[in-house]
């Protein structure tokens, strides 16, 4: 699993309501609990934030297409995916916690 490659990091979870989602989080123990905690809260949110403004571009570039076919929905999941490992990293550098899943 990968909790056991950080064991300095604690597990978070939050529901995503905008998504219905779980985002589970590995955040690095720096300032004590009640710090961390707050540190996963606030990647939690950026994350959400982010994915959601990747999401509904990807979504209003296929709309918009002229001709909707498989290849511009693929093209779209791909631009969501490499979007969504920005922000992985992103959340990384700002905030020690790795973005770890998303479950419904």
């Amino acid at each position: 699993m990968i909790e056991q490659r950080y064991p300095d990091r604690t597990k978070f979870s939050f529901d995503d309501a905008s998504t219905g989602t779980s985002n589970t989080y590995l955040c690095k123990n720096l300032g004590g609990m009640q710090e961390t905690q707050k540190r996963a809260k606030t990647a939690h949110l950026y994350v959400s934030k982010r994915i959601n403004e990747i999401s509904s571009k990807a979504a209003e570039k296929m709309f918009n297409a002229e001709k909707f076919s498989y290849l511009c929905a693929l093209k779209s999941s791909a631009a969501i995916n490499k979007g969504a490992k920005h922000v992985a990293k992103e959340v990384e550098e700002k905030y020690q916690c790795l973005f770890i899943d998303a479950k419904d």
